[in-house]
């Protein structure tokens, strides 16, 4: 490109030069021309004068002999032939006279001509001097030009060296990234399957133990029914022993199944009774059938849900509790939380009973099985459910997934496992082998923080950060309904026990319920004697009864509301 841009500025010159000079070359050969013809008439001049003086010293020699003849006058055919030769003479002296006088005025005229030639001469003189100082200036214009546009060019190739360096380099980064983008995936489906053959052998192993356990029970009753019957038969007194069984808890039903009041459900309306702070740095999990709330203070309290008495006290954690539930027969609590470890507790003495490990990240939710009082869920941010025996304190099983559970629950009869991600799925797994049933992708576009089993139908509630909660149908895993919230949804939601109604925090500090039903809005609770402005509701709970629903916030407040029965 620089050969090019000089080459044709040299052109550009050349040719303006040609134009300029031709311009002149014409008047300048004209002058040259008029000088030469000015020489010639000169000489001419010169000769006419010559032949003048010539003729005049003739002129003057032929008087003299005229005079001469005159005087002899005996020669007067020769003077008369002289006469007439004078005659003749003077004739062309005056012809020769009046070509000189031609030729002078010729001359003048060409004198003139010539004076002009010279001006126009000198004028593009001048302007050929302008013009040469000009092309001189364009010439080293020209130069710069070319040197920049040199350093330019030298400059471009060293970016274009650099820039295809760089992109070498961005496409080796690229190689590099999606090799190690490979390996890491052969990495971890090489450790997902280790850890599901892990889990496979724990499973496998915990089975052989329970079936090492029931034969060593099944012995042991045989001999101490053979040892009995020999006591009976040994035995003179002949009398039957009596002992007394405790009777069902009054909150379950004839399927293990905690029931809810005949009188039907209270619309809460108002605050029955405000628990300001109990738990400095916030509340995360309330729960009834106890009124139990677990907090960021590493304790779990217990509360009488009607005068708002404490009534127990359960510590033992070294973290924040975030999830706790009661067992179905209310004897036990169970909580976990940041600590990585869940904790039962006896509601009764309130000790713990068991300190549940295996967690390598903190434990997000737990769920206490409806069927069975010793059988609970957990899940955390470490991708893994556990089942845990509640009665030896040992995990069941252990289900990978493939992101950190929010929420975990179970159907009715515990047999199907529900959980809800950080990615916004809901699966399913089945309880017995571990395994996954179904998944759902597209239920919730942000992360779910809550699942529910619905109370009297097949039916669970979840939430999410979408600010929308949906009923899915578990037999069909299609949505059913969707309840919108007016605000941001800020908790853990909750069914009242007919399932006509759920609730949840929003981001004003207040409760919005929703009738299932109708899928609209049926109350909004918010009250300055109830959680105070800036207190992020983080949970609520509807007692099995229907009369009262619970609700807890970052401040550490549990409010209780209350209102007529509907």
């Amino acid at each position: 490109m620089k050969g090019t841009v000089a080459t044709d500025v040299y052109h550009r010159l050349v040719d303006r030069n040609n134009h300029e000079v031709r311009a002149f070359g014409h008047i300048i050969s004209e002058y040259r021309s008029l000088q030469d013809t000015t020489r010639l008439l000169r000489v001419r001049v010169g000769q006419l004068e010559k032949e003048a003086c010539e003729l005049q010293a003739e002129n003057n020699t032929l008087a003299t002999t005229v005079a001469l003849a005159k005087e002899s006058e005996t020669r007067s055919e020769e003077v008369q032939a002289l006469q007439a030769k004078v005659r003749d003479l003077n004739a062309e002296l005056a012809e020769v006279y009046r070509d000189k006088s031609k030729l002078a005025e010729d001359l003048l005229r060409q004198s003139q001509q010539l004076e002009i030639v010279r001006q126009n001469n000198d004028a593009q003189a001048k302007e050929l001097e302008e013009n040469k100082q000009r092309i001189t200036e364009l010439t080293k214009k020209a130069k710069d030009l070319a040197a920049k546009l040199e350093a330019e060019e030298s400059a471009r190739a060293v970016a274009t060296e650099e820039l295809e360096k760089r992109l070498a380099e961005k496409e080796a980064a690229k190689e590099e990234a999606e090799r190690a983008r490979s390996e890491n995936a052969q990495l971890i489906d090489t450790i997902v399957k280790m850890k599901v053959e892990q889990a496979e052998l724990l499973n496998q192993a915990v089975l052989e133990h329970d079936e090492a356990v029931r034969f060593a029970e099944t012995h042991r009753a045989a001999a101490k029914a053979a040892q009995e019957s020999l006591t009976r038969h040994a035995s003179t007194s002949g009398g039957a022993g009596s002992g007394l069984v405790r009777s069902s808890i009054s909150h379950m039903d004839d399927n293990g199944n905690r029931r809810s009041a005949e009188a039907g459900v209270v619309l809460p309306a108002r605050p029955v009774v405000t628990l300001p702070e109990v738990h400095p740095g916030g509340c995360y999990s309330v729960r009834f059938s106890g009124s139990g709330t677990a907090g960021s203070d590493k304790a779990v309290r217990l509360w009488d849900p009607e005068s708002g008495t404490s009534i127990g006290h359960l510590e033992g954690t070294m973290g924040t509790v975030l999830d706790v539930e009661f067992t179905c027969d209310d004897l036990f609590v169970l909580g976990g939380g940041s600590d990585k470890a869940l904790r039962l507790w006896d509601t009764a003495t309130g000790r713990v009973r068991h300190t549940l490990t295996g967690h390598l990240d903190k434990v997000s939710s737990v769920h206490c099985s409806p069927a069975a009082p010793d059988r609970a869920i957990s899940g955390g941010n470490d991708r893994t459910i556990k089942v845990w025996d509640l009665h030896r304190g040992y995990m069941d099983k252990t289900i990978l997934c493939h992101s950190s559970i929010n929420s975990v629950t179970t159907t009715l009869d515990g047999q199907v496992i529900i959980s809800g991600h950080f990615d916004g799925a809901l699966r399913f797994w089945d309880l017995r082998s571990a395994k996954p049933i179904n998944e759902l992708t597209g239920i919730h576009s942000q992360q779910i923080t809550s699942v529910l089993p619905y109370n009297r139908s097949n039916w669970i509630l979840t939430s999410s950060k979408d600010d929308t909660m949906k009923v899915v149908d578990i037999a069909s895993h299609e949505v059913v309904r969707v309840l919108r919230s007016p605000g941001h949804l800020a908790s853990k939601a909750c069914l009242s026990p007919d399932d006509r109604y759920a609730a949840s925090g929003v981001a004003d500090a207040g409760v919005c319920v929703w009738d299932t039903e109708k899928a609209v809005a049926a109350a909004h609770l918010h009250n300055n004697k109830g959680h105070r402005p800036g207190g992020q509701i983080l949970a609520t709970d509807w007692s099995p009864d229907g009369r009262f629903l619970a609700s807890s916030d970052r401040q550490g407040t549990v409010v209780v509301w209350g209102g007529d029965r509907v």
